[in-house]
């Protein structure tokens, strides 16, 4: 992820949610050069001076200057379904748990469901060009827990001059 978003389509989800680059494991590097809107095209990066990243910083909340990795396993073993998470209490506490929460307290639940449904379909526009950038589907069940995450902070806002 970049600034808290996927670079596969954009996701803003939790990571285990968000589509995965699947690497072979003959594979030595990897290059990631922008967000991959889809299966034809990418949006290239583009590094911004210290005057342009001062101005668009807080547009980018909390995950402002972040490159975050999560590494799963391909999951082998089918998950016990729990039948209580069929019910609708099941439902509640699955949205909550598969949620980014929202900034204001809702008023209400149903003000609640609304914004946590609505927190994964929201986006950042960044600046850089579309470019045309093929990627292959591949069908890849990821275990839920990652073997490894990392984040790195290569851009600290209070670094900056007024």
């Amino acid at each position: 992820k970049v600034n808290g978003e996927n670079t596969l389509y954009r996701q803003k989800l939790p990571d285990a949610q968000c589509s995965p680059w699947i690497f072979e494991p003959s594979l030595k590097e990897f290059l990631v050069g922008g967000f991959q809107l889809d299966t034809e095209s990418m949006q290239e990066f583009k590094v911004l001076s210290e005057v342009e990243s001062k101005a668009k910083e807080i547009n980018y909340g909390e995950f402002v200057g972040t490159i975050s990795i999560s590494v799963l396993k391909e999951q082998t073993v089918e998950p016990k379904i729990n039948e209580d998470l069929l019910s609708d209490d099941g439902e509640d506490f699955a949205m909550l748990t598969r949620s980014v929460f929202p900034e204001k307290p809702a008023r209400n639940l149903d003000a609640l469901r609304h914004q946590l449904a609505d927190s994964a379909t929201r986006g950042l526009i960044v600046d850089g060009a579309v470019v045309q950038q093929n990627v292959t589907v591949a069908q890849f069940k990821g275990d839920s827990i990652p073997i490894m995450t990392a984040t790195i902070k290569y851009y600290n806002p209070q670094d900056l001059p007024e």
